[in-house]
């Protein structure tokens, strides 16, 4: 709304510019300079110079907003970029010393992150789902002690998978005893 008066003087300076097209025109003309035109051409300039000074001065104004529009958008676009690699710098530079890792001067965050990573995974501090570090159940000779904790001894020919179903299978009964208070 507080364009239209702008715009308004703008329609009437197009339409004074037009007017002044068509009277040059009007006598240059008569002075016989533009004899392909017909007199009807010119005289009908009445109505369509200013119609195309305005329809040029319209889609300048469209072009205009268009470009001012997508000049905002990018500029949203890389605001956001900018705030969001920020904010997992901050995380990074929050994380990074817990693990003992500490940015390097001018070290980004994808070459930070992925130190802060290996890091984590070498000492087994890992929350990343995808690097997690879960324990792998004991197998062979150790799983032979372990059994052996729990009174169990494999039986000739017993594959490790079985073995340790049973040991979980002794654990659980032991811990049901603790709680029941030694009944089972």
């Amino acid at each position: 709304m507080k364009d239209k008066p702008s715009l308004i003087g703008a329609y009437m300076a197009e339409i004074m510019i037009g007017l002044i097209v068509w009277l040059i025109l009007l006598a240059a003309k008569a002075l016989g300079l533009f004899p392909a035109l017909s007199w009807a051409v010119i005289g009908s300039g009445f109505l369509w110079i200013p119609a195309a000074c305005i329809v040029t001065l319209l889609v300048c104004l469209i072009a205009v907003r268009m470009i001012r529009r997508m000049q905002r958008a990018a500029t949203r676009i890389y605001t956001a970029r900018t705030l969001k690699q920020a904010m997992h710098g901050m995380t990074l530079n929050s994380v990074g010393p817990v693990f003992g890792v500490i940015r390097q001067p001018g070290e980004g965050n994808h070459s930070y992150e992925s130190r802060i990573l290996r890091t984590a995974a070498k000492t087994g501090k890992v929350y990343n789902k995808n690097l997690i570090m879960t324990p792998k159940p004991a197998t062979g000779a150790k799983l032979d002690e372990i059994a052996g904790k729990y009174n169990l001894s494999r039986h000739k020919g017993e594959s490790d998978e079985h073995l340790q179903e049973r040991v979980r299978e002794a654990v659980r009964r032991q811990l049901e005893e603790k709680i029941n208070g030694g009944k089972s």
